[in-house]
């Protein structure tokens, strides 16, 4: 019995799997359906549809939205329209690098390269002269800004950050504090 389950085990992982998956044209990634930031960025980016605020719009908090791994900016777009009625913060939503054009794209692209995405962002944003910056990351883009942290990129700054993780990709080293 047990190499009977063993021999389907093994049949499964080395017949169920293609190492390249079949992405029709109709899906994202899939050559004909790209993310809508690429094309109307003014859109999604707050450095794109008022790229020089006034003195009282650079004052207002700016919460720039990471989605996680494989997804794109769709997964903030439920926040962004709960958001429509407010007038007291902006949104920005960034596409991270590699995401949301094709699998090509996807395959090639590093964390570097899906990192780079919100450093731009936030740094058209301070160069345009907001002053209170902050982020909402999902899943991997969690780490990537913990990684910012860890890499000094917020250590000259010269606007406010805060920084909320939702479903963080972390693995805290004191196994206790996934009980808080």
């Amino acid at each position: 019995m047990k190499n009977t389950l063993i021999a389907l085990i093994l049949l499964f992982l080395f017949t169920g799997c293609k190492k390249t998956p079949n992405i029709t044209a109709d899906y994202l990634g899939g050559g004909t359906i790209f993310d809508s930031s690429i094309y109307n960025p003014q859109n999604y980016l707050v450095s794109a549809s008022n790229p020089s605020p006034s003195a009282a719009e650079a004052q207002k908090p700016v919460i720039i939205a990471c989605h996680g791994y494989s997804a794109s900016t769709f997964e903030w777009n439920e926040f962004k329209t709960w958001s429509a009625a407010r007038n007291d913060y902006y949104i920005s939503q960034v596409l991270l690098g590699g995401h949301g054009t094709t699998y090509a794209d996807f395959k090639k692209s590093t964390w570097h390269d899906w990192q780079t995405s919100i450093k731009n962002e936030y740094n058209k944003l301070v160069d345009a002269g907001y002053k209170n910056i902050n982020f909402a990351a999902s899943s991997t883009s969690c780490t990537l800004l913990l990684d910012m942290i860890h890499g000094g990129f917020f250590n000259n700054a010269t606007s406010t950050v805060h920084i909320f993780l939702v479903d963080p990709v972390v693995i805290p080293s004191d196994k206790s504090l996934s009980l808080i």
